[in-house]
C-alpha cells in the first residue's frame, strides 16, 4: 500500500507539474474564423525563443521562436536535401512571431531558395513555410521574409523596426481554363508556387518564385530594409493554429553568402529520371492490375495528347485515348508481362522536358491467345507539370525486313 501511495503521488506531481509548464493559448492567438476577427497580440507579450545549437545540414542551429505552447521539430535528409520542419504557432505576423526556425549566422549578401511541400492537405489554409533574413531571434524581430501559404498565396513581407507590425506584398495566381481541378470551365483554380527565393543584395530584399519549374524569376520590386551584421538566414514554418503541430517539407534547398544565386538551379538528375522511369513504365505496366486510374494519372488528360500505334492508328486527345483503352479492360484481355529494354531518356537543360527511347515487349493474351508486341520501338515526350512527370507524345512501331 505504501508503495502504491508513493507512486500515485509522483504521478500526480508529474500530471501537475506537466500541466504547469504547458502555456494556456491568449484568446488573441486564435485565427480569424467567419465568427471572430484575428487581433494583434499585446504589446507586451513575448517569449523567449528554445533554441538548439546543433547544426543541422547546411544550418547552425534551429530555434522555436516565440516559443509556440506546442514545442517544434525538424529533421534532415542529406540524401535529398530536404528538411522536414514540423510546428505549431499562431502566425508570422504583426509584431511577434511563433515558428520553427533553422538558422545561419551571416553578414552580407545572400541567396536563400526552396521547393515547398504539405504533406498534409487538409492543414489550415493560411499556414506558411518561410525564407527568412532576420535580425535577431527575438519574436519581435526586424527581418524580411518570403512566405508560400497553405491556400497559394505567396508574399515578400519585412517588419521595418523591431517590435513594428509587419507589412507585406501579397500575390495570388489562378487560372480559369488553364489548369485541372475546376468543376466548370470558368472555375478560378489557383496555382500554387514549386519554389520560392529571397535574395538579399546590400539593403534589398527581393522575392523569386517558379510557378510550374520554369527557371526562378524576380516576382514584383524589391524593398529596404538595413540589417546589421551578423543576422540570421534560414527556412521556417508555422501551421498558424497555436497549439497544433503541422509539417511543411522543404527541398532542394540553397544558401549562398553572395546575391544572384536564387536563380542557381539545383536537379538532382537521378531523382528526375526514376521519376520520369516510372511514369514511363506505368504506361504499360498498370495492365497487370488493369489499374486505369494510375494510367490516367501518367496520361495528359487534356487534348495534348498524341499517340501513334504500330498499325498507324493515331490518338488525339485524352478523350479518344480513354475510347481506346476500352480494348485492354475486356475481360478477354490478360496482360501476362513486359519488359524494356535499351531505355534512354534525355532531360531538357530547364528540367521540365523529357523525351525516351526503348526496345519493349509486351506479352499478352485475348481470349487465351497470344497478342503480344515483340522488339517494339517505343518513343515518347514528358512534360514536368506541377511537380508531376505527364507522358504528352508515345509512338510505337515494330521493325520492318528489308
Amino acid at each position: 500500500m505504501r508503495h502504491s501511495f508513493y507512486t500515485f503521488t509522483i504521478l500526480s506531481l508529474l500530471i501537475q507539474t506537466t500541466f504547469a509548464q504547458t502555456p494556456e493559448v491568449p484568446d488573441w492567438a486564435w485565427p480569424g474564423s467567419a465568427t471572430r476577427v484575428q487581433v494583434s497580440p499585446p504589446p507586451d507579450f513575448h517569449r523567449p525563443d528554445r533554441t538548439v545549437y546543433k547544426s543541422i545540414g547546411v544550418f547552425d542551429g534551429q530555434s522555436d521562436i516565440g516559443s509556440a505552447v506546442v514545442p517544434g521539430s525538424s529533421s534532415n535528409d542529406p540524401v535529398k536535401n530536404q528538411y522536414t520542419i514540423i510546428s505549431a504557432g499562431y502566425n508570422v505576423w504583426y509584431t511577434r512571431d511563433e515558428f520553427r526556425y533553422l538558422w545561419k549566422k551571416m553578414s552580407g549578401d545572400v541567396s536563400l531558395a526552396a521547393d515547398i511541400d504539405y504533406p498534409d492537405s487538409s492543414g489550415f489554409y493560411d499556414r506558411k513555410a518561410v525564407l527568412v533574413i532576420r535580425q535577431s531571434l527575438d519574436d519581435d524581430s526586424k527581418q524580411a521574409l518570403v512566405a508560400l501559404h497553405g491556400d497559394g498565396m505567396f508574399h515578400l513581407a519585412w517588419r521595418p523596426e523591431k517590435g513594428g507590425c509587419i507589412k507585406d506584398m501579397e500575390y495570388r495566381i489562378g487560372s480559369r481554363g488553364g489548369l485541372p481541378g475546376g468543376k466548370a470551365p470558368d472555375d478560378l483554380v489557383t496555382n500554387h508556387a514549386k519554389r520560392i527565393g529571397i535574395e538579399k543584395h546590400g539593403d534589398s530584399f527581393a522575392l523569386f518564385v517558379s510557378m510550374n519549374g520554369e527557371p526562378m524569376h524576380q516576382f514584383g520590386a524589391p524593398v529596404k530594409l538595413n540589417l546589421d551584421e551578423p543576422f540570421y538566414a534560414g527556412i521556417g514554418f508555422c501551421s498558424h493554429i497555436p497549439n497544433k503541430l503541422d509539417t511543411a517539407v522543404l527541398s532542394n534547398v540553397i544558401l549562398e553568402n553572395s546575391a544572384g544565386k536564387v536563380c542557381t538551379e539545383f536537379r538532382s538528375d537521378s531523382r528526375e529520371m526514376e521519376k520520369i522511369e516510372k511514369a514511363i513504365r506505368t504506361c504499360i505496366g498498370w495492365a497487370q492490375n488493369k489499374d486505369i486510374a494510375s494510367l490516367y494519372n501518367v496520361i495528359a488528360n487534356d487534348s495534348s495528347y498524341l499517340e501513334v500505334d504500330p498499325d498507324g492508328t493515331v490518338i488525339k486527345g485524352f478523350e479518344e485515348f480513354k475510347k481506346n483503352e476500352r480494348i485492354w479492360m475486356n475481360p478477354n484481355f490478360k496482360a501476362i508481362r513486359y519488359e524494356i529494354r535499351d531505355l534512354k531518356i534525355t532531360l531538357s537543360k530547364l528540367g521540365n522536358t523529357a523525351w525516351f527511347f526503348c526496345i519493349l515487349d509486351d506479352i499478352n493474351e485475348w481470349k487465351g491467345k497470344p497478342a503480344n508486341w515483340i522488339n517494339t520501338r517505343w518513343t515518347g515526350v514528358l512534360e514536368k507539370r506541377n511537380g508531376k512527370w505527364i507522358v504528352v507524345q508515345m509512338h510505337f512501331s515494330f521493325p520492318q525486313d528489308k
